[in-house]
Parts: C-alpha cells; structure tokens; sequence
C-alpha cells in the first residue's frame, strides 16, 4: 500500500468531534481485534497514535 499516494488523494480533512466518549472509545478498541485497529489506523495516516493502556488512566 503507498501511503504517500493514499494522503494525496484523500487531502487534508477537518476533525470533527466524536459521538462517544473517549473511555467508551477505549471500551471498545480494547475489544476489538488488535490487527484490525492497526489496518484502520494505517489507512487513516493514524499510524503513530495509540490508546493509553488501562493502568494510565
């Protein structure tokens, strides 16, 4: 997958602010297949963020 190629045509976009709760967000990651938050997080150029374990919150 090129990443460069992926940003360039997918351009900058606005955040907007997510519907749930950041606990209820980690609730869920924690849930959810590790290898398929990381193809997420890489197509969404996401790659370098990451969840707080459990014990830092």
């Amino acid at each position: 997958m090129d990443l460069e190629q992926l940003k360039a045509d997918r351009g900058a976009r606005e955040l907007a602010p997510l519907p749930i709760s950041e606990q209820e967000l980690c609730d869920r990651y924690e849930a959810t297949f590790t290898a398929a938050v990381n193809d997420v997080l890489r197509e969404r150029d996401c790659s370098t963020k990451c969840c707080r374990p459990a014990s830092c919150r």
